[in-house]
């Protein structure tokens, strides 16, 4: 079987085995592809060969010279020799056929011999200086292709020999690039960028399909020398075997064009993939950035503070309670305002400045993509609370210390003279400038300073001539022109109505009214209790109290040794609103001139109680301490007192963390509440004054808080011992200086029982147990003797003497749960009680 070598319409034979030899011989260590011909065409043009197209004319198969790969080989791993440029493979084929192109003289190549390939030295190809990025899927191969189509087109027109099918060959002597890698349009449309392909560059591609359809493949990488030029490197004439020659660099150019990417294509590889590495780049930069700036809205770095609040590690709503907390109690406190020589001291928090936590906080926390704020942020920063100001309230209080800081400034004012209202004029001075201050207060609020500068000029008086002649034509004088009546005929009552109305003179009306500048406006409001008690007078007691939820035990002679303690469930109650009585009468009395006009209706409102825990939370069912002081029941005025003490305590309800004070619990200690006369010890002499022997209240009370493990809060022993109480463990009272306090330390409710059974007076604690209560004593030691004193004047009342001084220890331990407390220790020093002679 014979070959036939097509070149320019020249065809040489030879032998079928000699050929297969020498091309096995340039690399034995990679085995022949066995793939078909006609597969590998398919993959390498995208469709397979016709038989037509794989043979030609006379039925002699085409030998490829061209190697066609498989498109999977990586330019990187090329031998050497197949590495070569496609421009200087083709300069060099050029230089060695001077019979069909011309030499390029500027390209420094002489004549090679065909037999041997040497070493080519090729100049760079310039580098475009801008490359555009382009869709190769919508962009026409010209396009695409880094050669300039157009020559090639040419030459193919001009030198390409007609083949069978209207199709030419292509010439390896022409300066072109081979059809079968130049980019072509697809088959269904014709690409507008290159008019000049006419039929013979569509013969030339066609050639060339012929040429490779049929053609055996080498492997991936096998760098292969032309068959001709080596296996006839004699027999040859020289034009065929330039020709074979130039058909082996041809095939080296086709094996990059068809192996593998080239440079040009790998660089358009690279460039295409810059851009998309710095979206991806950006894209994750930007969404670290925006889980910053999120993270900030729901987290508040270390170090960060809001007026000296630190609000470190806090979530938000954390952190506007603390602020609240923080900034409010600096609100809380006076500062002083001062103009000229004039000061006067000003509660902001009453004044109408407070503190925007929410924009505060918003401060720390709002959404910002700002990348100086969100660095701020992360390193902990410092910064204001929003602090807003009522401009009306702050003016008020502004106004209301004007005559104070102000020379020669004095308001406008209204009093009753019966029930004609009396007017003394105002005056303009030197000092406070309100409207100036407002603006400066109301700007930004100085926080955190104790002494603020206000601005100083004409100090107009709060109320001026003008607004008193106003408040007296329309408010007091149409009030007081003639009667008001309130009517309890259509209000729900209950049935405890005893009169159907309360009908009030101007006289009364007068008597009830109280005239306010506050805030620097003048005004007429009803004393709420006043107005109460006058209606109730004139109704009857119509109302029905709300009744908090608690508890109650007997505290009789007779029923409190036995008694347990009783709940009292929450109720509702029906009461007047004062508030809204108010209002009305106001309305009416300066609106109406006639009875029915000046005529209200009594308004009532529910009242909810303020106290509505169930009984099963309370914790209240046992006695966890009593204590027990004997008295004299011959001594009535002290008895007296005893009794009413015991009935105050008696009931009294100490909640979980709450603090019971004896003082509190009698409230006031006068005749009209029940107290007498009876003996006392003052500035260390025995008389008589009101409220003698609560004393002996105290000290049982205290006795039975310390028995029932309740922390001593308050407490004070007598300056003499008396033999009626334990000594270290007893306690006096005095109004206003002394006093008896414990604190509810436990989880329970405690409730007091107190009673006197004629011998004894009795303090019984309930709740539920909650320390273990040991408590031990002393000896007396540093004994001090009794002596006389001898006195004179007035006030000397003779005594016959006491007991003599002496001091005492006395240790409580408390347990818990098994775990100690700290120990109380109590050392009591008692003087001697000596005997007084009057001379």
């Amino acid at each position: 079987m014979s070959q036939s070598l097509n070149r320019e319409g020249k065809s040489v034979s030879t032998a079928a085995t000699d050929a297969a030899e020498l091309v096995e011989s340039v690399d034995s260590g990679q085995p022949p592809s066995a793939e078909p011909a006609a597969e590998q065409a398919k993959q390498h043009h995208g469709a397979t060969a016709s038989p037509t197209e794989a043979e030609e004319p006379g039925g002699t198969p085409a030998l490829n010279l061209e190697g066609d790969d498989d498109g999977t080989e990586d330019p990187a791993e090329e031998p050497q020799g197949a590495s070569e440029s496609l421009a200087g493979t083709t300069a060099e084929a050029a230089g060695q056929s001077s019979s069909a192109v011309p030499a390029d003289e500027s390209a420094g190549f002489g004549d090679v011999d065909p037999a041997v390939a040497e070493p080519v030295v090729v100049e760079p190809v310039a580098t475009p200086a801008t490359v555009r990025a382009l869709d190769e899927g919508a962009t026409p191969a010209e396009a695409l292709s880094p050669y300039d189509l157009a020559g090639a087109d040419a030459a193919a027109d001009t030198s390409g020999a007609a083949e069978p099918g209207g199709r030419t060959a292509w010439s390896p002597d022409a300066d072109t690039m081979p059809p079968s890698i130049a980019p072509r349009s697809p088959a269904t449309e014709q690409s507008p960028s290159a008019p000049q392909q006419g039929a013979a560059g569509a013969a030339a591609s066609a050639a060339v399909d012929e040429e490779t359809a049929g053609a055996s493949t080498e492997p991936t990488g096998v760098h292969h020398e032309p068959v001709a030029a080596a296996a006839f490197p004699d027999a040859l004439s020289e034009p065929v075997a330039a020709g074979a020659a130039q058909a082996g660099r041809a095939d080296t150019r086709t094996d990059k064009a068809a192996g593998g990417p080239t440079a040009a294509q790998a660089t358009s590889r690279r460039r295409r993939l810059i851009p998309a590495a710095c979206a991806a780049g950006a894209a994750a930069l930007l969404l670290a950035w925006g889980g910053i700036a999120w993270w900030t809205t729901q987290h508040i770095a270390s170090g960060t503070s809001v007026s000296g609040v630190d609000v470190s590690g806090l979530s938000p709503k954390e952190a506007q309670d603390l602020i609240s907390k923080g900034v409010g109690d600096q609100l809380a406190q006076p500062v002083t305002l001062t103009v000229g020589q004039g000061s006067s001291e000003l509660v902001p928090a009453s004044s109408g400045v407070s503190v925007d936590t929410d924009a505060s906080v918003k401060r720390l926390t709002g959404f910002t993509l700002n990348p100086l704020t969100l660095a701020q942020r992360l390193g902990g920063q410092r910064t204001d609370a929003v602090i807003r100001v009522d401009a009306t309230a702050m003016r008020g209080a502004l106004e209301d210390r004007v005559d104070t800081m102000a020379n020669g400034a004095v308001s406008a004012t209204v009093t009753l003279e019966g029930t004609k209202p009396v007017t003394t004029p105002a005056s303009n001075g030197v000092g406070l400038d309100v409207d100036a201050s407002l603006k400066q207060l109301t700007g930004s609020w100085p926080l955190g300073k104790q002494n603020i500068a206000m601005p100083e000029g004409t100090a107009v008086p709060a109320i001026t001539d003008e607004e008193a002649t106003t408040f007296v034509d329309g408010t007091l004088t149409p009030l007081l022109s003639s009667g008001l009546t309130v009517d309890s005929a259509g209000a729900n009552t209950q049935g405890k109505a005893t009169g159907a109305a309360a009908a009030f003179s101007p006289q009364d009306t007068a008597g009830m009214l109280r005239i306010s500048s506050e805030g620097g406006t003048l005004s007429a409001v009803f004393d709420p209790t006043v107005l109460h008690d006058a209606v109730v007078a004139r109704i009857g007691q119509v109302e029905t109290p709300a009744q908090n939820a608690t508890w109650k035990i007997d505290g009789s002679a007779d029923g409190a040794p036995g008694a347990r303690p009783q709940y009292v469930p929450s109720a509702q109650g029906n009461v007047i609103d004062t508030a809204a009585l108010s209002a009305s009468l106001l309305k009416a009395g300066t609106s109406a001139t006639d009875a029915a006009g000046r005529t209200v209706a009594l308004p009532m409102v529910v009242a909810e109680p303020t106290v509505t825990t169930p009984q099963n939370e309370w914790g209240i069912g046992e006695p966890i301490g009593e204590y027990a002081t004997p008295y004299n029941s011959g001594d009535a005025p002290r008895t007296q007192n005893l009794t009413r003490g015991a009935e105050l305590v008696n009931g009294t309800v100490v909640k979980p963390g709450e603090v019971f004070s004896l003082e509190q619990t009698l409230g006031e200690v006068d005749y009209a509440h029940g107290f007498a006369d009876a003996g006392v010890i003052s500035n260390g002499q025995h008389v008589d004054s009101l409220g003698g022997g609560l004393s002996q209240v105290a000290t049982t009370v205290f006795n039975a808080g310390f028995e029932a493990g309740m922390d001593d809060t308050e407490h004070h022993a007598h300056q003499y011992y008396f033999d009626r109480y334990p000594a270290g463990r007893e306690a006096t009272l005095w109004t206003g200086r002394l006093d008896v306090k414990f604190t509810n330390s436990t989880s329970n409710a405690v409730l007091v029982q107190a009673w006197l059974d004629g011998e004894q007076i009795h303090v019984r604690m309930w709740s539920t147990k909650y320390y273990d209560v040991s408590i031990t004593s002393s000896d007396r030691f540093n004994f001090r003797p009794v002596t006389t004193e001898r006195k004179s004047g007035p006030g000397c009342e003779p005594y016959s003497g006491g007991n003599p001084g002496f001091d005492i220890t006395v240790t409580r331990t408390r347990k818990h749960d098994g775990k100690a407390l700290p120990d109380d220790v109590l050392t009591t020093q008692y003087a001697a009680d000596n005997n007084i002679v009057c001379s």
